[in-house]
């Protein structure tokens, strides 16, 4: 209400200040006065708008109801559908005049603190817009089938984990019709006439076929999860309206917010404290009869029961801050990496990208650096392994600006496990992870980068499948996203450490020339 007071109050002047902006001096400052008053009041119309809208889940009344939340929710957005459209309207008017503003005339700290909200911005209009779609998304046309990709990155891939088992979620205009897991071996179907896999695959674990469970290779999620989508289609026959990958991680943080559920038919507790050893017990074989056919059929049951335990803990929540909470864990989960979204409806996936939740391989205009590891040995022992990076750039000739990488890995398993590669299971889920890493790495550098030197440990043919040696060679490639990948691979020995060293040479434009200055920055993903 201040703004709007404000807005029409001084909105006679607007034409003064737009004559002064000529005169010398005070004409900087005089025209960012309209652009600003007007920034103000379309955000907070907006905020308003998503406010009124969202209210009737965010009152008291909401835990006393006896629909289940997630139709509540959708009938609750679909009956706002106008006021969460007028505010991405205003949303869409704060963009425009933001583009008039130029914040270095700006007073005192508004400046930084505008520059500050800069970067929030695309998720507030990404998210609004996810909010306008999610009753289509949830299945108020028609409908929806989500594939679901558990994800196990004690066993690293490129989009967060070896692909442990798949599900479906089916939706109906809100409530759950379908929900089911299944290993991610049961869904193999060769005679589906599968293509062949990456060459890594093919060299470093002697895979034949590009098979469901080894289908998120690439690091660029909406490239890997149309690459699953076809994978399991020509495996299953089924099609679906996106892909939600899920790890470990995720599990932990749902947790936290729900607290203990009672899983599978003896009850037992789940936390987010005991989660990761629980799933090590329930998955290992009894050891009185070891590893048999009946155990590997059986081995991964324990996904679908948690995973229906906490569905139904989760849609049984009423209390508005209990949701709030749940909200504000699954945007952090998809910011760091451990809940990944796509979706088949172009909307719908534009918001994604908008909002920055896309996972995509996004280098932007300065220097790039993003590290892939992937585990080749059949085994869970990136659980073990720590990681640190140490990247250094010299600016001292800007038109060759020079970068170096140190990529250093320790391994704390048990020293003295021989670095045999094969699919051999233990006794327990413990043992999968005291074992030595088999990784192929990538490094992905800004695009136009050129490979000038590297130092990487050779592998003897006998730490191999394929029984050849590795000569230490990188391999540099284009890349995802417009990026250079520069590649090769490692063992690391268990309790060992092991060191890759890159120079590159990057492209003179990521140094920018702004205002008399050389500018540098650098994006991390």
């Amino acid at each position: 209400a201040h703004m709007r007071a404000l807005r029409w109050g001084i909105a006679p002047f607007f034409p003064i200040f737009d004559i002064l902006k000529w005169v010398p001096g005070v004409g900087h400052y005089a025209g960012q006065v309209e652009p600003l008053v007007l920034y103000g009041y379309y955000l907070s119309r907006a905020g308003e708008d998503v406010v009124q809208a969202l209210t009737p889940l965010m009152e008291e009344k909401t835990s006393s109801q006896s629909d289940p939340i997630n139709r509540l929710v959708i009938e609750t957005l679909a009956e706002n559908h106008f006021q969460i459209q007028a505010a991405n309207q205003a949303l869409a008017d704060a963009a425009q005049v933001r583009a008039q503003l130029d914040l270095s005339w700006l007073p005192g700290s508004l400046g930084a603190e505008l520059r500050d909200f800069d970067r929030r911005f695309p998720l507030l209009q990404g998210g609004l817009g996810l909010l306008a779609q999610l009753p289509q998304l949830a299945g108020s046309d028609k409908p929806q089938t989500y594939l679901l990709v558990v994800q196990n990155n004690d066993e690293l891939r490129a989009t967060g984990g070896f692909i442990a088992a798949f599900g479906l979620l089916q939706v109906d205009n809100g409530l759950i019709t379908r929900f089911e897991f299944q290993d991610s071996y049961a869904v193999d179907n060769f005679a589906a006439g599968y293509p062949k896999p990456p060459a890594p695959l093919a060299t470093y674990m002697l895979a034949g076929y590009w098979v469901p469970r080894d289908a998120n290779w690439s690091p660029d999620y909406p490239t890997a999860a149309r690459q699953i989508q076809a994978l399991y289609s020509a495996s299953t026959g089924m099609q679906v309206d996106g892909v939600i990958a899920l790890d470990q991680e995720a599990l932990v943080s749902v947790l936290r917010v729900l607290g203990p559920v009672n899983v599978g038919a003896l009850n037992e507790s789940v936390d987010a404290d005991n989660v990761i050893l629980w799933m090590g017990r329930a998955w290992a074989p009894e050891p009185e009869t070891g590893v048999t056919d009946e155990w590997w059929s059986q081995r991964k049951e324990f996904i679908g029961q948690l995973g229906t335990a906490i569905k139904d803990r989760l849609f049984s929540l009423r209390e508005p801050d209990a949701l709030a909470e749940v909200g504000y864990t699954t945007l952090q989960m998809i910011q760091a990496g451990h809940m990944l979204l796509y979706f088949n409806a172009p909307e719908a996936q534009t918001a994604l990208v908008q909002a920055g939740l896309d996972a995509s391989v996004r280098p932007g205009p300065g220097d790039f650096l993003m590290l892939v590891d992937s585990n080749v040995g059949f085994n869970k022992a990136d659980a073990l392994v720590e990681r640190r990076l140490d990247y250094r750039v010299n600016l001292a000739d800007l038109e060759h600006p020079q970068a170096v990488l140190r990529a250093s890995y320790r391994s704390r398993a048990q020293p003295g496990a021989v670095c045999k590669q094969e699919a051999v299971y233990n006794l327990t889920y413990e043992g999968l992870q005291q074992r030595c890493y088999w990784n192929f790495w990538r490094v992905l550098a800004m695009g136009d980068s050129r490979l000038m030197a590297g130092q990487v440990a050779a592998i003897p043919a006998e730490q191999l499948l394929a029984q050849k040696p590795y000569d230490g060679q990188i391999g540099q490639f284009p890349a995802e996203g417009g990026a250079t990948e520069f590649s090769g691979m490692m063992v690391l020995p268990a309790g060992d450490h092991r060191e890759v060293l890159i120079q590159w040479q990057l492209p003179s434009w990521v140094v920018h020339k702004t205002g008399g200055e050389y500018v540098y920055f650098l994006r991390i993903q």
